[in-house]
């Protein structure tokens, strides 16, 4: 695997509501990520597959130049948007990005509900470009810039 980086950083305090784009965050094994909606007692809060969600930019602008459709980072409401590093390859896997260590679990393509609150059509162009849920193993702090290593 070809060694990428985590480009950008979101969190999303309400369920439904705005997503915020932070500089790093700390990420709390059996949580997910401090101040995103998952992480406490929440909706589906304590879901391991919750944890943190992945996605990469260069999937990203696939999905804008094939649909032609503006996807902006903010509405595919996902944690952590990635560079360089193809997502599919750390499923299954361990992987660290900073001091945090992760565990790919599975493909995370865009819901109903997703393109709902991005009010753009974004179901068909991101279907294979949704990107990766993962848990986290060993907590720490994530910054924008990490490298993403595989274990």
């Amino acid at each position: 695997m070809n060694a990428g980086r985590i480009a950008r950083i979101f969190i999303g305090p309400q369920e439904s509501g705005a997503i915020q784009e932070v500089a790093e965050v700390e990420a709390v094994a059996g949580k997910g990520l401090r101040g995103d909606r998952y992480f406490d007692d929440g909706h589906q809060a304590h879901d391991p597959s919750r944890e943190v969600t992945l996605f990469a930019a260069e999937g990203l602008e696939a999905g804008r130049a094939a649909s032609g459709v503006d996807i902006g980072a903010e509405d595919m409401r996902r944690n952590l948007m990635t560079e360089g590093v193809q997502l599919a390859d750390l499923l299954g896997r361990r992987f660290s990005a900073g001091e945090v260590v992760f565990e790919g679990l599975e493909n995370n393509p865009p819901c109903a509900h997703l393109q709902q609150l991005a009010g753009k059509p974004l179901l068909k162009p991101m279907i294979e470009n949704g990107g990766i849920r993962a848990r986290i193993v060993t907590g720490g702090t994530i910054r924008a810039g990490d490298e993403i290593q595989s274990l």
